[in-house]
């Protein structure tokens, strides 16, 4: 099946890790407006190489299978009895982050995500928080 196809493919190519490989060195630090609000160039400059990331791995794969397009892919999915769900549903969650929003989304999460674990690791050394809790700055 293609979902099984998919899953070993995902497992096998190491694209999950090219994949935050590029978020970390590409998103890291970008300063992503809210939503409907405008994007900075190099945000648009950083989805640009997402879709070439993602065109270059997964073109090869669907050639191999005689798909011609990311919609027919997602269409034959979609009509299969997935038993790999798991692939299925990162396949259209990728599929989704092609979208520019969807892109801004992914970046802003990755970045949010980023912030909380560097302020867990900063928590570790010091609690500021039990510290400051009830006294006014002068």
């Amino acid at each position: 099946s293609i979902s099984a196809q998919l899953g070993e493919f995902l497992a096998n190519s190491g694209f999950d890790d090219k994949l935050y490989q590029f978020l970390q060195d590409e998103v890291t630090g970008l300063t992503i407006a809210e939503k409907g609000e405008e994007q900075a160039l190099q945000v648009f400059e950083a989805y640009r190489k997402f879709t070439q990331l993602f065109d270059g791995e997964f073109t090869e794969f669907m050639n191999g299978l005689g798909i011609s397009s990311m919609e027919e892919m997602s269409q034959r999915l979609a009509e299969e009895d997935s038993k790999d769900e798991r692939a299925s549903q990162f396949f259209g969650k990728l599929l989704a982050s092609m979208e520019y929003e969807s892109f801004v989304t992914l970046a802003r999460n990755f970045n949010e995500a980023d912030d909380d674990e560097e302020e867990d690791d900063s928590d570790d050394d010091e609690d500021d928080d039990d510290d400051t809790k009830g006294e006014e700055n002068p």
